[in-house]
């Protein structure tokens, strides 16, 4: 059931900053910390605290809109990964439409993981007033074993459409 090698079938490429909670405030000295072996940067500013305002029409569509993609995700779809090899090539199709249907060319970068086919899927907005400037945003859709991946990674997936469909318009 097991590939021999152990690896992971990513699309696009993350880089995750966390906000280390602390009770207080950072100094330079530990503004870099290592938890385990993934080191943690400190964000600048402040957290929210107190009662949130009353979500705005369009704040409660984008959270309908999130909901629905993790929820087809995590349950329409499930686990996806190496293991689950048709529910990870489900997801890169699923994926692939999502991002043409909203105006994006998709390209598609394979490659081989136990002679299994996994997809980078990469689509590209170029800006008017700065062409030449690049902001990459990423998230992965594999899930890990024996899970449908709603944190890791629906979120981020469904996160990253709704982004693409902002920046389609």
């Amino acid at each position: 059931r097991y590939p021999s090698v152990q690896a992971v079938c990513v699309v696009f490429i993350a880089l995750i900053l966390s906000d280390v909670s602390a009770d207080e405030p950072a100094t330079n000295d530990d503004q870099i910390r290592r938890l385990g072996t993934a080191p943690v940067i400190r964000l600048p500013g402040e957290g929210f605290q107190g009662k949130l305002p009353t979500a705005t029409p369009e704040q409660l569509e984008l959270a309908k809109s999130l909901r629905q993609s993790v929820e087809f995700l995590v349950t329409e779809i499930g686990e996806r990964n190496l293991f689950e090899y048709e529910n990870l090539a489900k997801t890169a199709d699923w994926l692939d439409r999502a991002l043409v249907k909203i105006g994006f060319e998709v390209e598609r970068q394979s490659y081989a993981v136990d002679r299994l086919r996994c997809d980078n899927l990469i689509v590209q907005r170029k800006g008017e007033k700065k062409p030449d400037e690049i902001v990459l945003v990423g998230a992965h859709y594999d899930s890990v074993i024996n899970s449908p991946g709603a944190n890791d990674n629906a979120s981020g997936s469904a996160a990253l459409l709704e982004l693409a469909r902002r920046f389609s318009r």
